[in-house]
């Protein structure tokens, strides 16, 4: 297990945890099953250097321009820039976007729903959509439409989906190793939203952390629908302005 798992940090140190999380998921629920004796649980703990604490470092407000002005510029697929942008747009996970279904999301309505299996906290999770969202999704459609996924493989588009790597390969193909990291759209998105002075229990329930208390996650559901779309737009908005060069001051919203 050692030996495979320095082989995958090699490639890709992030990767390489992912994995080990993986294999104590297994070997936890062999001991529970009895499929394996209880106490030989794997101690894999320092098998891997541990990540920087960079690894989901963001931009600042200042570093937008630069970063969107190279994403319009990368030389890679058309799909993987649109990607990004979309990442930027929606601040989902990477693996979350990496996996997108095309049967996921009813563009009329404005709304991406992705479902519980795909989710981190396996509770399924809506995201409105803003009219620049929806054009990149357009602009997609004509590229992918005809694969179950937005961004599908190369090898077997028809089954597999891109690498969640993907974006991170991408990023250092622009320059911004070490910089900034995909995951870190989610930390910049919630900082300036924040700053801009939206409800942050909508934030965070747009940002699909976890919810511990289930009632009121079933009535956050509901009530903060159309509150989660109006931010969705106006963040959409701030991204335009930024890549028009036209910075929309922060301010906060109408009650």
């Amino acid at each position: 297990v050692i030996s495979a798992l320095r082989a995958i940090e090699a490639r890709s140190p992030h990767m390489a945890h992912k994995a080990r999380q993986y294999v104590g998921a297994i070997i936890r629920e062999a001991c529970r099953t009895g499929k394996r004796d209880e106490h030989r649980i794997l101690d894999l703990r320092d098998t891997l250097t541990k990540l920087p604490d960079s690894h989901f470092k963001t931009f600042d407000e200042k570093d937008l321009p630069g970063f969107i002005k190279a994403l319009e510029q990368y030389k890679g697929a058309p799909q993987t820039r649109i990607a990004l942008k979309l990442l930027m747009h929606l601040f989902v996970r990477p693996s979350e976007m990496a996996g997108a279904r095309w049967s996921e999301f009813d563009l009329k309505a404005a709304q991406w729903h992705i479902p519980a299996s795909r989710m981190k906290m396996k509770r399924e999770h809506l995201v409105p959509l803003s009219k620049q969202a929806i054009a990149l999704l357009e602009e997609l459609r004509s590229l992918t439409g005809a694969f179950p996924f937005l961004f599908p493989g190369e090898r077997a588009p028809h089954s597999q989906h891109m690498a969640r790597d993907t974006f991170s390969k991408a990023m250092r193909s622009m320059g911004y190793q070490g910089k900034a990291t995909p995951h870190g759209f989610r930390a910049m998105a919630s900082t300036m939203l924040n700053e801009m002075g939206f409800d942050p229990d909508v934030i965070e329930y747009q940002l699909a952390h976890k919810e511990p208390n289930k009632i009121r996650a079933a009535y956050n559901r509901a009530q903060y629908v159309q509150k989660r779309a109006a931010m969705m737009r106006a963040w959409s908005d701030f991204l335009e302005g930024t890549t028009k060069g036209n910075i929309v001051p922060f301010r906060k919203p109408a009650a």
